[in-house]
């Protein structure tokens, strides 16, 4: 019976630390709209003027600081204002701390009829957080990390 004992007690221990380090691995993350750095939340106010006033306002100050830099997120940013309507607003899908400098914000982008989702990868410069990378798509899987995959 002791043995049986240690042996569960020992699978606790295991689980504990394996949850431990899969939280610490991670880094800290939230999805509180207050953990946005300004330049995304100023870019998605710029939506409710268009795709294109949104993303030259995300694009700022950033090493590639035009939509033409970032083609693939411009055509389904563009589309999804084109299928689905007017710019509604945002949600905070996850933000995630890579390092002191290095972000990454996961956003649902509503509109009228649907949503496109996108993955922002900030960096914080001597002039504050700009945004580096932009992705987006219509297909939420196509932009979260593959650890949130629905079966």
């Amino acid at each position: 019976m002791n043995s049986r004992f240690a042996r569960g007690m020992f699978g606790l221990v295991v689980l504990a630390l394996g949850l431990w380090a899969a939280s610490t691995i991670a880094g800290p993350s939230s999805t509180d709209a207050k953990a946005v750095p300004k330049v995304v939340r100023d870019g998605m106010n710029q939506f409710k003027n268009g795709a294109a006033a949104g993303l030259r306002a995300l694009l700022k100050g950033g090493a590639a600081p035009d939509e033409t830099d970032h083609p693939a997120a411009t055509a389904t940013l563009t589309a999804a204002e084109k299928a689905y309507g007017s710019y509604e607003g945002f949600d905070v899908v996850q933000i995630e701390d890579l390092s002191p400098r290095s972000r990454v914000a996961y956003l649902a982008i509503n509109y009228g009829k649907g949503a496109a989702f996108a993955k922002f990868v900030l960096y914080h410069g001597r002039a504050g957080w700009v945004v580096s990378r932009i992705q987006a798509a219509a297909d939420p899987d196509e932009v979260l990390p593959r650890r949130w995959a629905r079966p």
